[in-house]
């Protein structure tokens, strides 16, 4: 999932595995369609949902373009914004499936099956599990972490 956060300081942005409750309506996104879920301080929480891909909207969209084209019409183009990407300022758990070793100080809970350790994390930031997960992939590359979701 992607995430995208609007602070004082600048942005957080991230992509990274999510654990969901299956009950979340992000969980029940099926096949080729996608959703956007935003959060505003005054509307609360906004989702919408819809085909993202497939043949008839691909071609839809393709077809559409063209005809745009043929009539004359040009693409507005912003110019970019350079925004102070900050994840340090986001903290949340997070699962870890390794056979690696892991910083005690990181961990909430931990299970073993033989020398694989199912971990979860205490209130990390994005910044700090990404370092981790960099740490973790060379010493076990079969290692898998996602952020949860609650």
């Amino acid at each position: 999932m992607g995430f995208g956060i609007k602070s004082e300081n600048g942005i957080s942005a991230f992509v990274e595995p999510t654990l969901l409750n299956a009950d979340a309506l992000e969980s029940n996104v099926n096949k080729n369609f996608n959703m956007i879920t935003l959060f505003g301080t005054d509307v609360g929480r906004l989702s919408f949902y819809g085909q993202g891909a497939g043949k008839m909207p691909t071609g839809n969209a393709l077809a559409q373009d063209v005809i745009d084209i043929l009539n004359g019409a040009r693409r507005i183009v912003a110019e970019p914004v350079i925004a102070n990407v900050d994840n340090s300022v986001v903290a949340r758990k997070y699962y870890i499936r390794t056979n690696a070793n892991v910083d005690c100080d990181l961990i909430q809970s931990i299970k073993r099956k033989g020398k694989t350790k199912y971990i979860i994390t205490k209130e990390i930031s994005v910044d700090k599990m990404h370092s981790v997960a960099k740490i973790l992939s060379k010493e076990d590359p079969a290692s898998f972490y996602a952020g949860i979701e609650e």
